[in-house]
């Protein structure tokens, strides 16, 4: 059964927050990440603990949950750099029948958040010494990452990683 998108986090003083930080019920200094109103942390004994928004609310799940998976993979990688903890990555080759698997963050000197490249605007951004772009890391919650982006990087020379946060379990994973 596919475990419907749900909002694992919000922002509490500016900082991410899981909901297993926090009781249950009414929250009003935990704010959507999106349209920044008071949330409501719904945990319960049947369904995954999430965060909700008031009946009736037009927010945007989606874009929450996109802005949560880029910012939590950008802090995540930030620390990983500042400790020099390595970031292993495996992925099943869509060239072979290999599995791969590397260090993300190896070579790697900075990341950043959304810096325009002229043609494609990653979602994550690691850069070598140089400040050279070496992989874009783009979140996919629900439209893939277009055409002309990945044709673009093709063209770079720049690593992409999907990060593809289509369920409850994907997001948390992020925490």
């Amino acid at each position: 059964m596919r475990k419907l998108l749900k909002l694992p986090f919000a922002l509490r003083n500016e900082a991410i927050i899981h909901i297993s930080d926090v009781e249950s019920g009414r929250q009003p200094d935990c704010l959507c990440p999106e349209c920044k109103r008071p949330l409501i942390a719904r945990k319960g004994a049947i369904k995954q603990h999430h965060f909700a928004h008031d009946p009736g609310s037009q927010c945007n799940l989606e874009s929450a949950l996109h802005w949560l998976g880029k910012t939590l993979i950008h802090n995540g990688i930030r620390d990983a750099l500042s400790h020099k903890t390595p970031i292993h990555l495996r992925w099943q080759c869509s060239h072979c029948p290999d599995a791969h698997e590397t260090n993300l963050i190896d070579g790697v000197d900075f990341v950043e958040m959304e810096r325009h490249l002229g043609q494609a605007k990653p979602d994550v951004l690691l850069l070598g010494h140089k400040g050279e772009p070496l992989t874009a890391i783009e979140v996919v919650v629900t439209h893939p990452i277009e055409d002309d982006a990945r044709a673009f990087y093709k063209a770079a020379n720049i690593n992409v990683v999907e990060v593809r946060l289509s369920n409850y379990d994907a997001i948390n994973s992020l925490h």
